[in-house]
Order: C-alpha cells, then sequence, then structure tokens
C-alpha cells in the first residue's frame, strides 16, 4: 500500500473493490476508474513496458496447469485452456491474463486481457510440482507479481474448471 514496488496499484485497486463489496458499498471501481486510476486522484507514473516472447514453448503439456486454484485470503484462481490463443488463461476475479512461457521451467509471463489489456501484465507466475509415484503434478502456483514481498500461493484443488463460474 506504500507504493514501494511496482505491483502497488493492482494491490491496492483489489483491496479497495473487495473491501467495498464485504462491506455492502457500490464500487468506486468501474470502467472508468479502472482505466484511468490512479488518475484524477493522482498522477499517473510511467513505466517501461516489457515486449512478452510469445514463441517459448513450454517444458511440459499446458493440461497440466489447468485447475482451480484456491488461497485462503485471495481466493479462488482459474487456470483454463485457451484454444484460440492455444496457451493458459488465468481468471482471478475481474482480471484475465493469457499466460505464456519462460525459458524457466513451470514460469510464465501473463498478459492482460479484458479489463485488464494494456493495464496489468504479470511478470512472474510461478507453478510449483511435486512427484507423487513417479509421477510430476502440478500442485500450487505462486502469483509473484500480485504481491512481490510476500507473494501468495494458490493450492491447486480441483484439475476440472467450471467456466460459469468465472468472472470476465
Amino acid at each position: 500500500m506504500t507504493g514501494a514496488d511496482p505491483g502497488y496499484k493492482f494491490r491496492y485497486l483489489l483491496h479497495n473493490y473487495i473491501g467495498d463489496l464485504l462491506l455492502g458499498e457500490t464500487p468506486w471501481l468501474n470502467k472508468t476508474t479502472l482505466c484511468s486510476f490512479p488518475e484524477p486522484w493522482y498522477n499517473q507514473s510511467t513505466s517501461v513496458y516489457h515486449p512478452i516472447n510469445k514463441h517459448i514453448n513450454p517444458t511440459r503439456s499446458l493440461h497440466y496447469y489447468v485447475g482451480v486454484y484456491h488461497n485462503s485470503m485471495y481466493g479462488d484462481l482459474h487456470v483454463t485452456m485457451n484454444t484460440s490463443a492455444n496457451t493458459l488463461q488465468m481468471n482471478y476475479g475481474i482480471g484475465s491474463w493469457l499466460l505464456y512461457p519462460k525459458v524457466t521451467h513451470d514460469k510464465f509471463v501473463g498478459e492482460g486481457t479484458n479489463i485488464v489489456h494494456k493495464i496489468i501484465d504479470l511478470s512472474s507466475i510461478q507453478f510449483h510440482s511435486s512427484n507423487l509415484h513417479g509421477r510430476s503434478t502440478i500442485d500450487s502456483v505462486k502469483v509473484i507479481s500480485f504481491e512481490t514481498r510476500a507473494p501468495p500461493v494458490f493450492t491447486k484443488t480441483s484439475s476440472h474448471v467450471n467456466t460459469g463460474n468465472i468472472v470476465g
């Protein structure tokens, strides 16, 4: 909340939106304020855009990553297969990102789509695997871009995603 790291804007918006919903208030965050935030309250800071390499092959089949992931403080995060883009799609609340593999095993970068298009890209998403009976399975994901100092870890609760429950 201090603005000491580049991810604070996303957390600030998310926490305020969640707080308004929990308090039964009409959220001040809408299409207009989301696209212009932090204006009109603060001046928009400049940032450097880093293009996403969309041509790196994943180190394992993308279907291993598909599922519902849960964090007790952050809620549910859904990872689905986006067949038109031929990559993973991560949905969290009103945010949606296409996930592209990085060179490092099980690491991805997220390109914002829909409401967060050209507003919030995620530079660091790390899936974690474990070996069960000699078979490697994905069991959690750490979204470092949500909170760089204490990244939330979402534990996989299901390998099946009910797309009817996804917002956005």
